[in-house]
């Protein structure tokens, strides 16, 4: 658009000074002077049928970025919709994660009111100091939580669920899920 704005004002002034010559044309008083003056104005001629080619060039130029604005432009405000919406429906869930997350909290503390003195005091130590993760799953024979495999015995113990059995070496509380070993064996 700036190129388009100088070329239009070249050719203007091109425009201009032809105009000023023929208008000087009338005022020549020999050959020599009128010569000069149309071989001026046949340069101006070129000048401005040169202006206005690149003009034109310039122009289609334009309009083919005007186009393509327009394409981005849609495709712009097609993203932005997708984005708001998506936003909308992350937000939706946010929420109904947050009311499932205070649902399972309420659970969590009636449950917690349930167990053991002793036993939910060592649940709390170990969640204390194992970043949350106080009860971890046995698969395969290996403590989920430190990665470790437990002797044959230890799992054989876990198995029959009589008691609250610890991981030797992480002290994490162990559980087995009868189905997920089912599954893969």
């Amino acid at each position: 658009a700036a190129r388009q704005r100088d070329l239009e004002g070249r050719l203007l002034a091109a425009e201009t000074k032809a105009k000023d010559r023929r208008m000087r044309i009338t005022r020549i008083r020999n050959d020599k002077e009128l010569g000069l003056m149309k071989r001026e104005l046949d340069l101006l001629k070129e000048e401005t049928s040169t202006l206005e080619t690149e003009l034109i060039g310039v122009m289609e130029l334009v309009e083919a970025v005007a186009a393509k604005r327009g394409e981005l432009d849609a495709e712009l405000a097609r993203l932005t919709e997708a984005r708001d919406a998506e936003a909308t429906d992350l937000r939706d869930r946010l929420a109904r994660l947050g009311g499932e997350m205070d649902r399972e909290r309420a659970t969590r503390t009636e449950l917690i009111q349930t167990v053991d003195g002793d036993l939910r005091r060592k649940y709390e130590m170990i969640f204390s100091r194992r970043g949350g993760l106080a009860v971890v799953e046995i698969r395969e024979g290996a403590c989920q939580g430190c990665r470790i495999r437990v002797p044959p015995q230890l799992f054989n113990e876990i198995q029959r669920n009589e008691q609250v059995i610890l991981c030797p070496s992480c002290q994490r509380m162990l559980y087995w899920r009868v189905e997920v070993e089912e599954a893969n064996g």
